[in-house]
């Protein structure tokens, strides 16, 4: 039951996309870390062992980028 709760709070607070899909800089704000959002993101990569283009991929692979570069964005699956 908490857990539904949680699952619903998450759902309501941050942007969804695609069903499971959660933008990790938006995870980042919401869960207003203190951290650089590039540290924040390498560490949760290490530290849970994510697998690129299993567990996250990166958006410059299906958004083009205009400008003088940027970085690139990683979404969690």
């Amino acid at each position: 039951m908490f857990e539904e709760r949680l699952i619903k709070l998450f759902m309501e607070l941050i942007k969804i996309y695609r069903g499971n899909l959660v933008g990790a800089r938006k995870l980042h704000q919401f869960l207003k870390s203190k951290r650089e959002f590039a540290t924040w993101i390498k560490q949760r990569i290490n530290r849970y062992d994510f697998v690129e283009n299993s567990d996250y991929f990166l958006l410059d692979k299906f958004v083009k980028q205009s400008g003088r570069g940027g970085h690139n964005a990683k979404v969690k699956c």
